[in-house]
């Protein structure tokens, strides 16, 4: 059983560096290459060229027969675009928004046609939206989490609440009235960012952007949840900080962001 399985371990990487090999040197790589590279037979090396030919991984490259990369590879990347990057890979931007706010910071993602909390971040004793934990779904219309992704998703997207003559209330300040919210989400396009000024909770305000990957699709939402008195004195300065770390987590090639600190935040996160 242990000798089958270091041979199928052997063929793999056998199989994974003949790519590299050829994505490196087009054209110049072929089974006498391969065969001193990996110290096997000629034909083991034109086996392993045959199936990688067979899979379109590779194909034969000009006169001299070389090799290069197949009708595959990009059939792959382009699907490795359209997945996305793991919403996981985020979570370091989350614990940045909670450590430079002092703040309880979240990062959502849309899953069944519905908001999904996905992590949260935040320093003992910080005040936290009541229920919400990680794997929480509902309320998209009353947390800015939920009001990004039904901003920039199609209404058929949305979860079967939002089509309902009045909107599940959650405060008094929830927002009901579908066409309301429709009126209410044309700003968040506008803008770029998402509030909810404690209509998911009483006394808490929450600050939201979008996180798009590298073709500008919605991949997810990072937000903040504040008290109502904190929000109305540092509202612009949380909504840029926001905005900056969602951006900034939208390309792996942005620029490194400039230091903006809420003013006594490192004072709060210290306590």
């Amino acid at each position: 059983m242990r000798s089958a399985d270091l041979k199928t371990l052997s063929t793999a990487r056998r199989i994974l560096e003949t790519l590299e090999l050829v994505s490196e040197h087009p054209r110049h790589v072929n089974a006498k290459v391969l065969s001193r590279h990996f110290g096997v037979s000629l034909s083991t090396a034109y086996h392993l060229i045959h199936t990688l030919e067979a899979c379109g991984f590779v194909q034969a490259g000009g006169r001299d027969h070389g090799l290069e990369l197949g009708p595959k590879i990009p059939r792959l990347y382009q699907k490795y675009l359209a997945s996305g990057p793991p919403v996981s890979q985020l979570e370091p931007v989350v614990e940045e928004a909670s450590e430079r706010t002092a703040a309880r910071s979240y990062l959502a993602a849309w899953s069944n046609r519905d908001l999904e909390i996905v992590a949260i971040q935040g320093r003992r004793g910080v005040r936290e939206l009541h229920g919400l934990a990680p794997g929480f779904r509902g309320a998209a219309h009353a947390l800015a989490l939920g009001k990004v992704f039904l901003a920039y998703l199609d209404p058929a997207e949305w979860p079967e609440y939002t089509s309902l003559p009045t909107l599940p209330r959650f405060t008094e300040r929830t927002i009901d009235d579908p066409q309301q919210l429709q009126r209410h989400l044309s700003r968040v396009r506008e803008s770029g960012v998402a509030f909810d000024l404690e209509e998911y909770a009483e006394g808490e305000c929450c600050i939201a952007a979008p996180v798009f990957d590298s073709q500008r699709r919605l991949v997810a939402a990072l937000g903040i949840a504040v008290p109502t008195r904190r929000f109305r004195y540092e509202q612009q300065l949380l909504t840029e900080l926001i905005q900056q770390l969602a951006e900034g987590a939208s390309t792996e090639t942005a620029p490194p962001l400039p230091l903006i600190t809420a003013p006594g935040a490192a004072a709060r996160a210290s306590r």
